[in-house]
């Protein structure tokens, strides 16, 4: 009996120890929280005291008090407080008391070392703490405006409006070149002088073609006078004058016109008398009919010939007059068409003009002798090679010198600007098309901005800019070209402005960077940068939901460094967290790597 009562003794004994050990495990694992113990806690730690003494008094080896009933007392008492003790700590961190003690942490409680928040469908809730570290604000949600500095990138250029690469009309050999590279030139400024044989051909083709004009002109003029005389003569003539009276008169020039009407009017008159004679005779019986009838057939041819004369000569004179009209027009149109080519060549009227009087095509002044008129000296120096080249470089013209004049033409700047390419030497044959000078004005200069595919819309003409050169220049330009097409290699689009250059501080070739202000006004939903989170590729605002928050997708539009436009998903006047969404964002992505992320549970 004794021993069972001691078997049984000792089976308590190792149920109490380990029920305690169980109790001390727990206890531990919920010390790193720094909870507050709840009540059934501190029930527990009283049945631990309870169990401690038993262990105590067992280890003492007391057997003896092994007595029964008392043995059986705590024995009772140790069963209820096991319970009592368990039933404390599923209270406190028992999974079904999970969601209460998250509120716990939530609503203020110590989470030093914890720092937890857990998310759920309804939304997240933060701890006092966190909501204290975060700074998180609400807001109203309101329409506005928006304004932004869109920074471009480009480059300075050459006004291509004003830019001229001068070719030469005509081929040739250069005799002279008189400017250099980077020098300012003038309007109409000679650069060069060449020698051509295709513009010596023209020229002489331009002479040809004159000279027949003043021919065909002369003749026309001739033509109008025989023509005008001829056909006084012929009105005269109606009324048959005698002879002598023709003679007294005089018609001018008529040509041939003159000898064959006066000798077939002539003839006619002798065979008039003639027949009027022989009639005469024949009615008194004196001439015999065969001479009447000869008489009157001399009479009747004379008239007919006469008659013939007249109508020859009135043909004659209109179409020898259309003819020399008709001359005159077409060597006209050869004339013009020798001017065109010479024009196309570079002289222009007064040059072919002067050159006309230098080959004395109007009775000027011939090849050889110098036509400027302000030349005071050529006389004395002569046509010499040596005084064209010293003299007629300062005075910006040329000497005829053994047809060299003829076969020349000098090429000019056609607006003011500077050499900035050259690519002529003396002496050096030129073939059709070759580029010697490049000629820019700089007065003016491009600003070739490129701006990104995304911000064209924000890019109009007439609008103001802000400019600012690699090497500090500063400016402000409006963009007088926003080209709507977007290069397909660099995805950007052209904008242009147009700078005063007059002073040369914006040098072709530097970068420069513009800045201009865009501005998006009116509109219905505007909330601040930073209230806008991304989420596993969707944009969201946080809104308070019931004792916490829940991310809610959005559509964002534009957007400048403080504020972004909404599109959908959030009205005006609806409550958003328009500071501490990044906090929200963590704890809520935090939460949904795991039940108890960040946990340690």
């Amino acid at each position: 009996m004794t021993m069972n009562i001691k078997k049984l003794i000792l089976i308590f004994s190792a149920l109490s120890i380990t029920v305690s050990t169980s109790v001390a495990s727990n206890s531990d694992t919920h010390a790193g929280q720094d909870h507050e113990s709840p009540p059934a806690i501190k029930d527990s730690d009283h049945g631990h005291e309870h169990h401690d003494q038993h262990e105590h008094a067992d280890n003492d080896g007391s057997s003896e008090h092994g007595d029964h009933e008392r043995h059986v007392e705590h024995e009772g008492h140790g069963d209820d407080e096991g319970l009592d003790n368990q039933e404390g700590h599923n209270d406190h961190g028992g999974p079904d008391d999970q969601e209460d003690h998250g509120a716990h942490d939530e609503n203020g409680g110590n989470a030093s070392g914890h720092d937890h928040a857990e998310g759920n469908d309804n939304g997240i809730e933060l701890s006092e703490e966190q909501n204290l570290e975060s700074g998180l604000r609400i807001q109203k949600a309101v329409g506005g405006d928006l304004s932004n500095e869109l920074t471009l990138v480009g480059e300075v250029h050459l006004n291509q409006d004003r830019v001229s690469h001068i070719v030469p009309s005509v081929p040739g050999i250069v005799t002279r070149v008189h400017k250099a590279l980077g020098d300012v030139v003038e309007q109409g400024e000679t650069l060069a002088v060449l020698r051509s044989v295709e513009l010596a051909e023209a020229k002489s083709d331009y002479f040809e073609a004159y000279n027949e004009v003043g021919i065909s002109v002369v003749d026309l003029k001739r033509v109008k006078e025989v023509t005008a005389n001829t056909e006084k003569l012929l009105q005269y003539l109606k009324d048959s004058p005698s002879p002598s009276d023709i003679d007294r008169q005089n018609y001018g020039d008529m040509g041939e016109y003159r000898t064959s009407l006066l000798s077939s009017y002539s003839e006619l008159m002798f065979a008039k008398r003639t027949f009027a004679r022989k009639k005469q005779l024949f009615d008194d019986k004196i001439a015999s009919e065969s001479d009447f009838l000869e008489a009157q057939t001399a009479y009747e041819k004379a008239q007919a010939e006469f008659k013939m004369a007249v109508d020859n000569a009135h043909f004659e004179i209109r179409q020898s007059l259309l003819e020399s009209e008709r001359k005159v027009r077409v060597n006209g149109f050869k004339l013009k068409t020798a001017q065109r080519r010479l024009e196309v060549m570079g002289l222009t009227e007064e040059q072919i003009a002067s050159q006309l009087v230098e080959a004395g095509a109007t009775g000027g002044v011939q090849i050889g002798k110098c036509t400027y008129p302000n030349c005071s000296d050529c006389e004395s120096h002569g046509a010499n090679e040596k005084h064209e080249k010293a003299h007629g470089s300062e005075h910006g013209h040329d000497h005829g010198h053994e047809g060299l004049a003829f076969a020349e033409i000098a090429v000019k700047a056609p607006f003011p600007g500077v050499i900035v390419e050259k690519h002529i030497t003396l002496g050096e044959k030129l073939d059709e098309g070759a580029a010697i000078f490049t000629i820019a004005d700089l007065s003016e200069v491009w600003i070739d901005l490129r701006v990104p595919a995304r911000d064209v819309q924000k890019i109009r003409k007439d609008k103001k800019i802000d400019i600012k050169s690699e090497n500090g220049l500063q400016t402000t330009g409006t963009i007088d070209l926003a080209m709507p097409v977007v290069n397909e290699e660099t995805r950007t689009a052209l904008a242009r402005v147009t700078l005063d250059n007059r002073a040369g501080d914006w040098r072709p070739g530097t970068f420069v960077t513009g800045h201009i202000l865009t501005h998006s006004s009116d509109l219905k939903v505007v909330v601040d940068d930073e209230a806008i989170q991304n989420i596993e590729g969707q944009d969201v605002v946080f809104v308070p939901s019931g004792h916490g928050f829940k991310p809610k997708p959005v559509v964002i539009g534009e957007r400048d460094r403080r504020r972004v436009q909404i599109l959908s998903g959030l009205s005006v006047g609806e409550p958003y967290v328009s500071r501490g969404a990044f906090e929200l964002k963590a704890v809520k992505v935090t939460s949904g790597a795991g039940a108890h992320a960040g946990h340690g549970h």
